[in-house]
């Protein structure tokens, strides 16, 4: 791998693209839920109808990303942002002019695309550029920012919805988008991921990373956890309007608690000390606080009956799901070295297939009102469940992955 070197104005330059890129899809990600109400009055559809555009984003990213990321680790990670980024910017662009829900799908589906192939080559470069030791702060910090994204992105784009129409915010993230294509064609390192030394067929390279045990056991749980998180959030916006019949812009600042939750868990969670009482390494050992924080977290803000203990329950959700990201991408980076953007594709690729199946799942009754009871806490056990057999495994050496072969395990 040729690491670049960077110091100073350079240094700062790179992070501060890639943090705000991820900045940019944090908001892009979590809009649609304060916007879905608005989105289906305006079109004429049923709120499960329009959050099809949920799972059109979430579909592409995960059907596109696995197959991207195998390019992505052996070429210039650049590239991959600086595509990625564009294709991010038409999805938005279209998005903001289209006048039905079928187009406003397809916008949905090229904005996953342009995410699936930027998103895995940020966080591969985060972690390539970032030493060892500080490797769970940097990526830490891109969770913080990806999250900022519903601190302060979603709270604005709600007031700008409010003003102008639920198409202006996508508008917006167009033309931001714009300036860091822009910004990264002239400023990103020439890093290039690990090239494929090992021979074998594309297939086994693109399912590699499930090869071995630890790390297929890490992306099961991203996928029950995210079928929670994400799954639950779809619905939130929708949920609070009819409960509490809140606006679009009262939503927004809903986002703000969503973004603040998950800025403090993605900053603070990986202080959390466990390592001692479960055994495992600190990311994996954390994983299962995190899952049955989720789960009643989600539970308390479905039930109670007032917007204060909402607020409260919506807080302790994200700060759960920053802190999960966070720790998660970190375990995957030190489980797969030479394979960074291929476990970070899948484990976002597991992320939005578990979030499409919750949607289905929640969604599954067009005649009635989405409940996210009893769904939500049945995934967030599982994830739980999973989690502690993951800290099982992890307390034996687990050899890295070298790159030279298509997968790697642990002995028994």
């Amino acid at each position: 791998m040729e690491m670049p070197s960077l110091s100073g104005g350079a240094a700062v330059m790179t992070g501060l693209i890639l943090y705000v890129a991820l900045f940019l899809i944090g908001t892009e990600t979590f809009l649609v839920s304060p916007l879905l109400p608005s989105i289906a009055l305006d079109l004429g559809r049923s709120p499960n109808d329009a959050a099809a555009i949920v799972n059109a984003y979430a579909l592409s990213y995960a059907v596109l990303a696995p197959v991207l990321a195998i390019v992505t680790d052996g070429t210039q990670r650049r590239i991959g942002i600086i595509v990625g980024m564009f294709l991010f910017l038409v999805g938005n662009l279209v998005s903001s002019l289209s006048s039905g829900l079928d187009w406003l799908i397809v916008a949905r589906g090229v904005g996953g695309l342009g995410a699936a192939l930027a998103g895995p080559a940020i966080w591969a470069l985060l972690a390539d550029l970032a030493s060892a030791a500080g490797r769970g702060r940097a990526i830490g910090l891109g969770m913080a920012a990806f999250s900022l994204g519903q601190v302060a992105g979603v709270p604005i784009g709600s007031f700008v919805a409010a003003q102008f129409g639920w198409r202006s915010p996508f508008g917006a993230i167009a033309g931001l988008s714009l300036l860091l294509v822009l910004a990264a064609g002239a400023v990103l390192p020439a890093l290039k991921g690990a090239p494929d030394r090992s021979g074998s067929p594309p297939a086994r390279r693109l399912f590699g990373v499930w090869l071995q045990r630890e790390t297929a056991v890490a992306l099961v749980i991203t996928f029950f956890f995210h079928a929670a998180n994400l799954g639950a959030y779809t619905f939130l916006g929708v949920d609070l309007t009819r409960r509490f019949d809140l606006s679009a812009q009262q939503l927004g600042l809903v986002g703000v608690l969503v973004g603040t939750g998950s800025v403090v868990g993605a900053l603070i969670g990986r202080k959390v000390p466990l390592p001692n009482a479960w055994g495992a390494s600190d990311p994996a050992s954390r994983l299962p606080v995190w899952s049955v924080l989720l789960g009643l977290s989600i539970v308390g803000a479905s039930v109670s009956g007032t917007i204060g203990a909402v607020a409260l329950c919506v807080f302790l959700w994200f700060a759960a799901s920053g802190a999960f990201v966070s720790d998660q991408q970190t375990l995957l980076a030190t489980l797969a070295p030479m394979r960074r953007a291929s476990a970070s594709s899948w484990n976002t690729t597991t992320m939005h297939i578990g979030t499409a199946c919750s949607v289905w799942a929640i969604g599954f009754d067009k005649e009635a009102s989405p409940d996210v009871l009893p769904v939500v806490p049945i995934l967030a056990g599982a994830a739980f469940l999973v989690a502690l057999r993951l800290i099982v495994l992890l307390r034996r050496p687990v050899p890295l992955d070298d790159g030279l072969s298509p997968g790697f395990s642990s002995k028994n």
